[in-house]
Formats: C-alpha cells, structure tokens, sequence
C-alpha cells in the first residue's frame, strides 16, 4: 500500500507566520529586529535557529535558553488562538482517507504540535 507523510508546518497549516512572529516579538525584546528575509534565510534556508542571531550580539547562553522558552510560550498560544489549515488540505486527506496509508511528520515540539 502507498504511503504518504506529509510535513505538518507549511503543508498542512499554515504555522510559519505565527512562528515568524513569536521569533520576532522575543528577539526585539532584546534589541534585534527580525525581518521576514532574515527569517527565511537562516529559518528556512540554512536550517537554523534565529537565535543565531543573539548569539551574534554577544547573547549569552542563559539568556538565549530563556528567550527560547519565551517564544515556545507565545507562539503556543499564537497557536492556540488561530492555526489555519492550509486551503484544501481537508479535501485532499479525506479523498485519500482509506486508499492510502498517511502520516506527519515535524520538528515542532510535541506541546506545538498537538495543539
């Protein structure tokens, strides 16, 4: 039987805006400003965390795990408040709902992933 994994964030909803803003909101607390091209270069491109950036500006470590722990807190409730489905995805998994094996696959956090 055919089996289809499909990527969670970006393919089935739409969560990189919301974490783009969580990213954003808690470097800017600290002095940097976030732009969306910074974002896709070193989130989506290179595969790395933003806090690149902080570790840039002389961040120390401490500081960084505790900006970390803040941004997983606001964007789980940027989550919570609106996570929209990607258009046409409850289509698609329903027209191969039983004719296909399917399952997801993330880097999110459990607790993201969830909600």
């Amino acid at each position: 039987m055919l089996t289809v994994l499909w990527d969670n964030d970006g393919v089935l909803v739409d969560t990189e805006g919301l974490y783009f803003q969580a990213c954003k909101q808690v470097l800017g607390s600290v002095g940097i400003d976030l732009t969306l091209d910074h974002f896709k270069e070193i989130s989506l491109r290179r595969g790395e965390s933003t806090f690149v950036l902080a570790a840039e500006q002389g961040i120390d470590a401490d500081t960084v795990s505790r900006l970390r722990k803040e941004r997983d807190r606001i964007y789980a409730e940027l989550l919570a408040s609106r996570c929209p489905v990607i258009d046409g995805v409850e289509e698609v998994l329903r027209s191969l709902h039983g004719r296909v094996r399917m399952g997801v696959v993330t880097s999110a956090r459990r607790q993201h992933f969830e909600t």
